[in-house]
């Protein structure tokens, strides 16, 4: 009964995996269809990982650290305010603009601490 079991786990474990490997991958269309709000994400992401770099090389203070992440905080609630006013899933120019400014500002104090803002993201 034991070595029917273990044949039992094995089959189904083997014919799962190759049913999911059979199955056609579903992609995500956003890049393509939310632009702006893509564009914004990944500064946010960016800034968000420079800070936390520059943290574990204690380049920054804790006050410097707690006003990064409350900018960063700023600058999301701001995208997200934006996108429940409108109901829409994207951005329009006007509101990613203003974010945009946000996050330049933000740039400009990460950049006078010594920190740089990675522009390429790991995926």
């Amino acid at each position: 009964m034991k070595h029917f079991n273990l044949f039992l786990i094995f089959t189904l474990f083997s014919t799962g995996l190759s049913f999911a490997a059979n199955a056609p991958i579903k992609q995500s269309n956003f890049v393509a269809t939310h632009p702006l709000l893509h564009r914004i994400n990944l500064r946010l992401m960016n800034q968000r990982r420079a800070v936390h770099t520059a943290i574990q090389q204690n380049k920054i203070s804790a006050t410097q650290k707690a006003t990064f992440y409350a900018n960063l905080r700023s600058a999301h609630q701001l995208e997200v305010g934006f996108i429940k006013q409108d109901n829409r899933q994207d951005l329009n120019s006007d509101q990613a603009n203003q974010i945009t400014a946000l996050l330049d500002q933000n740039k400009q104090t990460l950049t006078t601490a010594g920190i740089s803002e990675n522009t390429s993201p790991k995926h």
